[in-house]
């Protein structure tokens, strides 16, 4: 989350979860709070409202507030960041509102006065949505990553092996402070096909948002092998169950990553088609190199340093809601330092 604020709003105006634990509560109180009432928020919203009139709050008010709090941290963010590019100063790389800026480009207008920019809460909204979608699905990928490699631990020797080829390696060394011509680059990084495999296959058996998408069909319409469905139907597609379909990932119940490290040319062009963790076509997720870059670097990072064991963990099933972690929301995993490579043991 910390590392997609940045990107979005400049190094000086992200935000600093890991550290700062009240910032850390503001937002996960107000993410999580509608989590239980999103069945009246999607499907019933006008009776949710019309019974509010009367004082029947079928949403907590609490949730309200809870999520207006996370919405005002959003829009100051947003505010800053149009005050800083309006001044036109020169700004250091890592300090450049990235994602802020093309979305002014694009939705608004740079040089307007401070707080005042056209389409502001469409700015802000838009911003809202892509960092409250960067640290949970990211989160649930990695969680069922390190379970995993954890109960498969060849997968972690031969990652470990690939990853002993980069130059220069991924190797920590207590104190030291790391500039960036010390990582390998992202590029290298992202064309291992171990790496690649391992994560891909993490996200087809344990998508973050499997489904729970609903859309109402504005017009009469052909989706897939439908045809003629009627206006007012509400539609979904599901990523849990494009993932699960046997004909293009036999025995799609298993985490296998050798599917895209074994399969032919033809295979592969057609799983990635049945692919889904991003959506597609225009509304497919704007985050998702960002996504892969971060959690490659991370999985990279970790099993060049370490092997993981499980020490202990809650209900691993897969969650039947919109964003889907584990249903007992706990994993614990022990890292073992492979500074000696004799004390390494798979």
């Amino acid at each position: 989350m910390d590392t997609f604020v940045q990107w979005q709003f400049g190094r000086s105006l992200g935000s600093n979860l890991i550290e700062d634990l009240a910032e850390r509560k503001m937002y996960f109180d107000g993410f999580f709070s509608p989590g239980p009432y999103t069945f009246w928020q999607y499907y019933f919203p006008d009776l949710a409202r019309v019974l509010r009139t009367v004082g029947i709050y079928l949403i907590p008010r609490w949730v309200d507030t809870h999520f207006k709090a996370i919405e005002d941290w959003n829009l100051d963010k947003c505010d800053r960041a149009q005050q800083l590019l309006a001044r036109h100063e020169t700004l250091a790389e890592a300090d450049q509102p990235v994602v802020f800026e093309q979305a002014l480009k694009s939705m608004s207008e740079v040089d307007s006065k401070p707080g005042a920019y056209p389409q502001r809460m469409e700015v802000a909204s838009d911003m809202f949505a892509h960092n409250s979608a960067a640290f949970e699905t990211s989160g649930n990928t990695e969680t069922y990553f390190f379970y995993e490699m954890c109960r498969n631990p060849i997968w972690q020797k031969r990652l470990r092996e690939e990853l002993l080829t980069l130059e220069p390696q991924l190797k920590f060394e207590q104190g030291k402070k790391y500039e960036i011509e010390d990582l390998p680059s992202s590029k290298v990084v992202d064309a291992l096909p171990i790496l690649h495999a391992v994560i891909v296959e993490t996200m087809r058996l344990y998508p973050s948002v499997p489904g729970g998408q609903p859309r109402v069909v504005p017009r009469p319409c052909t989706l897939g092998s439908f045809e003629n469905i009627p206006k007012g139907t509400i539609v979904q597609s599901y990523a849990y169950a494009l993932h699960r379909t046997p004909e293009i990932f036999p025995d799609p119940h298993q985490w296998k990553p050798e599917r895209w490290l074994d399969a032919s040319p033809e295979q592969l062009t057609v799983m990635k088609k049945w692919f889904w963790p991003f959506s597609s076509g225009g509304r497919m997720c704007i985050g998702s190199n960002f996504a892969y870059y971060s959690m490659k670097f991370l999985a990279a990072g970790v099993y060049t340093n370490y092997t993981t064991t499980i020490h202990d963990h809650g209900d691993m099933e897969l969650q039947d809601s919109y964003l889907a972690g584990p249903n007992g929301h706990r994993l614990e995993v022990k890292f073992h330092s492979n500074t000696h490579e004799d004390a390494i043991r798979y």
